[in-house]
């Protein structure tokens, strides 16, 4: 019969080499990543500095100490609440749903170089370096009821960035949709470009 101290021994050179091998896989994962020529972003402040900018914009215009409560409820007008959240598609979907009844407006969120090389036909650039200044240019010629797709290259957030973006200026859920496919399947597909 083995004793306590012989049935516990073969377990821990079983956790050291998990250990070992975990620790490996973390290393070999963040070469990969470095030797990659587009790398995963750690850390992408740019993408959640919208809600610090909101939140201290609205601290701002509206301190708790000057928040007035009105005296009877029923006197206050209720407020519409823009409940939006853009809503993730394929490119097939894209063309086949949206783009063959042409009722629809594609936003493009990649740099000016990569647009102007080549985009969805009749796509808007809202490049992600630049997405507020070009947004505020253009916004009066962006209709609110209109539908929007938003798609951008291999690896890139900045479609739903900008997604979110038209969510904060007012425009409806079910009008803001995502194409989680990168646009080179557009061009794959053999669908219209310009």
């Amino acid at each position: 019969m083995k004793n306590s101290s012989e049935i516990g021994s073969g377990f821990v050179p079983i956790i050291l080499y998990a250990i070992l091998i975990c620790i490996g896989a973390s290393v070999l994962g963040l070469a990969f990543n470095s030797l990659y020529i587009k790398q995963l972003q750690w850390w992408q402040p740019e993408k959640y500095k919208y809600i610090f900018e909101e939140a201290a914009k609205k601290s701002a215009e509206n301190p708790e100490d000057k928040n007035p409560q009105p005296e009877n409820p029923a006197d206050v007008d209720p407020q519409p609440t823009n409940s939006c959240e853009p809503y993730s598609i394929t490119i097939d979907e894209a063309y086949f749903d949206y783009f063959q009844d042409g009722d629809v407006i594609f936003i493009d969120t990649r740099f000016e170089s990569e647009f102007s090389e080549g985009h969805i036909k009749g796509a808007i650039n809202i490049p992600k370096d630049q997405t507020s200044y070009v947004f505020d240019k253009i916004k009066d010629q962006l209709p609110l009821d209109a539908t929007y797709i938003f798609y951008c290259s291999a690896g890139c957030d900045s479609s739903m960035t900008t997604a979110f973006k038209f969510c904060n200026e007012g425009y409806r859920d079910g009008q803001i949709l995502v194409s989680m496919d990168e646009y080179q399947y557009w061009v794959d597909a053999e669908y219209p470009t310009e």
